[in-house]
């Protein structure tokens, strides 16, 4: 059986996830008012990454319709996970507020926002790859 350690090296300490989140909504306010969109879902990435404990892939497949933001359970849904299972994971307060505004923002940069559209979407509208939100999170952590 495979053993594998989990050293300091491989996770962010609360400080280190304050600063990144910190750094990543700086940036993002600034290319809102710049009509950009970069930090604005560089943002978005991470901090559902931090909030959800989400893989890449899991994160990289998300569409609109996998997100359940008005009951008083939020959450979304993985279609896909570890081993091919499904499974609900549950979202605090501050990561739905900030999921709403975003897909809001979505809507006034003329993104498709309807049920089977992708949360993170590239220029032909179709999912971010893994590699892509990869290099993205690398960024942002630089």
């Amino acid at each position: 059986m495979y053993n594998y350690v989990i050293t300091r090296d491989k996770f962010l300490s609360v400080k280190e996830r304050s600063k990144l989140l910190r750094c990543c909504n700086k940036e993002a306010k600034a290319d809102l008012s710049e009509q950009r969109t970069t930090w604005v879902n560089r943002y978005m990435l991470i901090h559902l990454a931090l909030n959800s404990g989400l893989r890449v892939s899991e994160i990289a497949s998300l569409k609109i319709s996998d997100l359940h933001l008005s009951g008083q359970e939020n959450y979304l849904i993985v279609h896909c996970g570890k081993r091919g299972k499904k499974r609900d994971v549950y979202l605090d307060d501050e990561i739905v507020v900030h999921l709403k505004s975003y897909i809001e923002i979505k809507k006034t940069w003329g993104e498709p926002t309807d049920y089977d559209s992708p949360l993170f979407a590239g220029r032909g509208g179709n999912h971010y790859t893994t590699t892509a939100l990869e290099i993205s999170f690398k960024k942002a952590a630089e």
